[in-house]
């Protein structure tokens, strides 16, 4: 839903967007879910995942 932008990693992602915007939803509320997906070890899901990350994948820019 929140879009990365130019964040390298989790921590500058919490920083910069994550922690903004439950700050700026908590101002309007009185309540707020925050709902994380898990992969179960025997899921759907998980298999699903385990089966893209097997699987070729294509560069779309050029690492530097």
């Amino acid at each position: 839903m929140m879009k990365p932008g130019t964040s390298k990693t989790f921590q500058e992602y919490a920083d910069t967007v994550f922690a903004p915007y439950i700050s700026s939803e908590l101002q309007k509320t009185d309540r707020f879910d925050l709902v994380w997906d898990v992969y179960l070890p025997d899921s759907l899901k998980a298999t699903a995942r385990e089966k893209r990350e097997k699987a070729p994948g294509r560069e779309l820019c050029p690492r530097l």
